[in-house]
Parts: C-alpha cells; structure tokens; sequence
C-alpha cells in the first residue's frame, strides 16, 4: 500500500513539473507577445496590473464593411473562435451595452471568460468600449481607417485580468487570444467583402 502511495506521489510530481515545464515555455514564447503575420500586428505589453495591447491590420474590404463586422456584437459568437455568446443588451442610440461570454484553451484547460461593456459609437469608422462587470477589465478604442487597398483596422486597449493566471501566462495567453480575434475579424470581413 505505501508502495502504491509512493508512486502515486512521483507520478503526481511528474506530471506537475512537465506541466510547469510546458507553462514556462509557453509564457516565455516571444512569438505570441509581440508578432506580425501576414501583416496582422500583434503586441502585448505589461502594464501595473494588466496589459497593453495593440492589434493592426489591412484588408481588402470598404470601411463601413470592415466597420459593420467589428461592430457586429449579436453574431461575433458565430465567427469569433472561444466566444460562446455575444449579445446586444441594450442599445440607446450611439450607446450598446454588450455581453460576451467564452474561454480561453491552456492545454487542457478552459479559463471561462465573461465581459459585459458600454460600448459608445464615436463615428462611423470608430468605436470606444469599457468593461462594466466580468472576469476581465477592458478599456480601449477601435477604429477604421480607409486606405488604398481598402481598409485598416486598429485596436487599443488595456486589459486586466479579474482571474487567478500567472501574469506571464497571462500575456501569452491574451496575445494569442487577440490574435485569433482579429485574424477571425478579418475573415468575416473578407467573406461577404
């Protein structure tokens, strides 16, 4: 029996440090903190208790398309990977309030996300945002520029994370999941553009 324990025990300590092991690695990857792929720019910096974060990109669509799908919130949930729920709570005008609901994958994990924000439309072209409640504070602007081979869409935004993830985790984490936001963004834009 003490046999069995003690096996049990290096067998549990094993698969602790691999997974330490594979969670360093993973926070300490420069490629998801600060990349441009495919001329989609993607930089996460730390800042007091959470994180800067800068997103750009071109494509090949009209700004008030690009624009329409950004502010697309009732269906983001169907083209957005890891957002299980995006929904319109409210609307007045240039005012939105937005719930939106996910998770984010850390190997075999699901860190479950929820965010609900003012949204405030400053243009056509332009949208600032701030959370209200949820698992991460969000305070940031995005907007749409035209240029010669359409668009350019840029997002700013602080972000700080309400859960109990390692701040380096975190940056890679977010990093990856803004990345995949914005390369889903893109997509939609370019299937109808």
């Amino acid at each position: 029996m003490a046999a069995e324990r003690g096996g049990g025990v290096r067998l549990l300590r094993y698969r602790a440090s691999v997974l330490w092991l594979a969670l360093l690695l993973l926070a300490f990857s420069a490629q998801a903190l600060g990349v441009d792929e495919g001329n989609l720019q993607v930089e996460v910096q730390r800042v007091a208790d959470g994180f800067a974060v800068y997103a750009v990109f071109p494509v090949a669509v009209t700004p008030a398309r690009a624009f329409a799908v950004m502010t697309d919130y009732g269906h983001m949930a169907q083209f957005i990977p890891q957002m299980h729920k995006s929904q319109v709570l409210w609307r007045d005008g240039a005012h939105e309030s937005v719930l939106q609901e996910g998770s984010i994958k850390l190997l075999w994990l699901r860190i479950p996300t929820f965010v609900v924000m003012s949204v405030h439309r400053l243009s056509d072209r332009a949208v600032r945002f701030h959370s209200t409640g949820g698992s991460m504070a969000i305070r940031g602007q995005a907007e749409v520029r035209a240029s010669a081979d359409g668009s350019v869409v840029e997002y700013r935004a602080t972000l700080e994370p309400q859960t109990l993830v390692p701040m380096g985790l975190a940056q890679n984490l977010v990093a990856r999941y803004i990345r995949g936001q914005m390369e889903a963004l893109r997509a939609e834009m370019l299937r109808f553009g």
